[in-house]
């Protein structure tokens, strides 16, 4: 089968998923299911996703503060390459790093924050970063996973935490780990999936998450 025929059937395939999960869930209720609101329980620590700051780190700030966490992971990610950043001798500050400076300036104390190396530019990324961590502390005999246990909670936008719960729990429970993955969906956010096809930017948000969700399925946990 040439190039052409398989990405034309890709496109086939995708279209079809869309349209049964459109079709299982409801076409009302297609945005309100990509929010993700678990019940949260003490977790081993919380992951926060780069990309909507303010939203973001607000919740984090209050999840953190409730108590269900002391210990605050996010993975290095910059405005487009560091190499071409380093190339041409400059350094622009990424989404990580703010956040790392909005968190201590909020009562988090800097010990308590996390930063994984890397230069992530999407969730995949970010969940193949969490898990090298959790993997290599798992092979040092961590006194964290006696068990072999972990719990986390993922921060991220509403409309975002389907997708970052398929993705994370897919690749934290592979590899000899075992990972309870809870998510948070920011309150501060204007999305709540309710009405969504009344306005463009609602239009796009979850047409967009279900087309990721679909190449996810088709496509992208194969190369986790």
């Amino acid at each position: 089968m040439n190039k052409k025929a398989t990405k034309k059937r890709i496109i086939i395939l995708a279209v079809i998923a869309i349209a049964m999960i459109f079709s299982a869930i409801g076409f009302v209720n297609a945005g309100t299911w990509l929010v993700k609101n678990d019940r949260l329980t003490h977790a081993d620590a919380m992951v926060i996703l780069m990309g909507e700051i303010p939203d973001r780190m607000l919740q984090a700030a209050d999840v953190y503060k409730a108590g269900y966490t002391s210990q605050i992971i996010m993975v290095q990610s910059y405005p487009g390459t560091l190499k071409a950043q380093k190339q041409h001798g400059f350094s622009i500050s990424g989404n990580t790093r703010q956040c790392f400076l909005w968190a201590g300036s909020h009562g988090i104390p800097f010990s308590n924050i996390l930063l994984l190396p890397g230069n992530a530019n999407s969730t995949r990324d970010e969940a193949i970063a969490v898990r090298k961590y959790l993997t290599n502390i798992q092979d040092t005999g961590h006194p964290s996973l006696v068990t072999g246990h972990w719990s986390l909670v993922i921060v991220t936008s509403p409309e975002h935490t389907r997708r970052a719960s398929v993705i994370f729990t897919k690749a934290l429970n592979t590899r000899g780990l075992k990972t309870v993955v809870m998510t948070s969906p920011s309150k501060y956010s204007a999305f709540t999936g309710q009405g969504w096809w009344k306005d463009r930017a609602g239009r796009k948000l979850v047409l967009s998450e279900y087309a990721k969700i679909v190449h996810f399925l088709l496509i992208g946990q194969f190369n986790l």
